[in-house]
């Protein structure tokens, strides 16, 4: 009576189980399903993140992508048609320096007067009006905007400069007299050299941003 008993192997009575084993069993099981938990909202947590940055940065290449494309189409067919229309004849982009430039403005000025001087303000200078509209509607990127700023500060420098032109011109007598006109010409020159030296900054800005 005093031995412990050991049930029968082939007996249909209920299996004795240690109470303390079980507890011990549980609480294992709580504890993988407590770090299988984690681990997958860690997961969930990385993906998250990743997946933001992720679409942070299509958003930046798209928003870059899309500046340099309306900063080529402004230069392209605006900036560009309106010397087309001031200077005819003349490709612009072959002009490398203001020189270049106020020369082919003093040839049309002496040999067209007046006429030449209302020729540009009434048939082109509203596509620098068009250019500067444009130029304010440009989405870009923070790194961008004091280029794309500086370039509307050109144009609508070189609008002035074309109107005050235009103002000397109309009020001249007699033959066309350089001297007096070369203030505004100059005036010109560099609205034209501003535009176009931060456009080329721009330019190189985007291609920079685009390999990071």
């Amino acid at each position: 009576m005093g031995e412990k008993d050991v049930q029968n192997p082939d007996s249909l009575a209920p299996v004795a189980v240690e109470g303390t084993d079980i507890e011990v069993e549980a609480a294992a099981m709580n504890r993988g399903r407590s770090r299988t938990i984690a681990f997958f909202a860690t997961a969930l947590v990385v993906v998250g993140v990743g997946t933001g940055w992720l679409m942070s940065g299509l958003d930046e290449t798209r928003t870059l992508a899309a500046a340099g494309q309306t900063l080529s189409e402004i230069d392209r067919t605006g900036f560009d048609r309106f010397w087309g229309c001031a200077l005819k004849g003349v490709d612009v982009r072959s002009l490398d320096t203001e020189a270049d430039l106020i020369y082919q403005v003093q040839i049309r000025s002496t040999n067209g007067g007046i006429r030449y001087a209302r020729q540009v303000n009434q048939r082109c200078l509203e596509t620098l009006d068009e250019v500067e509209t444009l130029l304010n509607s440009v989405n870009a990127p923070p790194d961008l905007e004091p280029r794309v700023q500086n370039m509307v500060k050109s144009v609508t420098a070189l609008r002035a400069a074309w109107k005050r032109y235009i103002g000397f011109m109309t009020r001249s007598s007699g033959e066309y007299d350089l001297e007096a006109a070369r203030p505004h010409l100059t005036s010109i020159g560099q609205g034209w050299s501003g535009f176009k030296s931060e456009y080329q900054k721009a330019k190189q800005s985007l291609r920079e941003s685009s390999e990071l």
